[in-house]
């Protein structure tokens, strides 16, 4: 046990080292487009091609953020969101996280977590994920999150999507 803890306690401090060393900036999708091409296949089952990925650079609500090391070259990570409008000013900003990834030698350091985190500051933020992916779940319940909706066959091979909405806990937290 004591191992164990030594190594939850190593990978809290890489963690927390790493965040550190991560900046976070608005795409170049020139420069950054051929990094995040290679993140995007090493990340989704059905992978976005770059037909997809020009369609959605081109709208001008769509946003992407990438995440890159201090100190190294390339992107590590990137988020494609859209700042949606709301129809009243009550209501407040709204943003849908369209895709996240984060490249596999770096996953589970908090990466994702501070992309997630710099679009939090909106009153709504909603994302999918599969329902298969428990692990993205989690994160996403853990950043506050919460289940809203069941999406039938919402991806191209058929599998439901979890919609989750980000703020209070609803009736389908998970456990």
């Amino acid at each position: 046990m004591e191992n164990a803890d030594k190594q939850e306690e190593d990978q809290q401090q890489q963690r927390q080292q790493l965040q550190q060393e991560v900046k976070l900036r608005q795409v170049d999708w020139d420069r950054d487009f051929p990094q995040l091409l290679a993140i995007e296949r090493q990340s989704f089952r059905s992978p976005w091609d770059s037909r997809k990925f020009a369609v959605y650079s081109s709208l001008p609500k769509n946003r992407a953020l990438v995440a890159e090391l201090t100190g190294q070259e390339g992107i590590v990570g990137y988020m494609l969101y859209e700042l949606q409008a709301t129809s009243s000013n009550y209501l407040g900003s709204s943003t849908h996280i369209a895709h996240i990834a984060v490249d596999p030698r770096h996953r589970r350091l908090g990466i994702g977590r501070l992309m997630i985190g710099a679009v939090t500051r909106s009153d709504a933020v909603t994302l999918y994920a599969r329902r298969s992916n428990t692990d993205a779940q989690r994160l996403y319940v853990s950043l506050g999150f919460y289940i809203h909706n069941i999406v039938t066959a919402h991806y191209s091979d058929g599998e439901d999507a979890v919609l989750m909405r980000w703020g209070q806990e609803g009736p389908y937290a998970m456990q």
